[in-house]
């Protein structure tokens, strides 16, 4: 069966792509010292990524990590309406509780990929 990832229309749209452990890491920080007055702050990376990058990088870490098996495949399907593109500002988050990000996307793919051979192994 050939393994695919499907990507909305030509993928040129951004995201700011944030792991879990970094979300709640800045709520843990806001929670822990919480400031006198208290001013909404946007957590993400900062840093855009178009969807058609993060398809092909998953397509290739997944091929690469199964290597006996088809590559997978990016493929462009119909859009979604009204696609949101873009990144935060996290300077404030940085500026107010000294937080930053530590997950790269490379460290959440390959973690993905991790996860999900491991769970295959276990219910094999």
């Amino acid at each position: 069966m050939q393994k695919r990832v499907n990507v909305m229309g030509s993928g040129e749209s951004t995201k700011d792509l944030l792991h879990l452990n970094d979300c709640v890491d800045a709520i843990y920080m806001a929670a822990a010292k919480p400031p006198e007055i208290w001013r909404s702050v946007l957590i993400g990376t900062g840093q855009p990524i178009s969807v058609k990058s993060v398809a092909y990088l998953v397509a290739k870490r997944v091929s690469e990590a199964s290597p006996s098996e088809p590559p997978v495949q990016v493929v462009h399907v119909t859009a979604a309406p009204n696609d949101l593109s873009g990144a935060v500002d996290t300077s404030p988050a940085f500026q107010q509780l000294g937080w930053t990000p530590l997950w790269s996307l490379e460290d959440v793919i390959h973690e993905a990929i991790e996860n999900i051979h491991a769970n295959r192994e276990d219910n094999a």
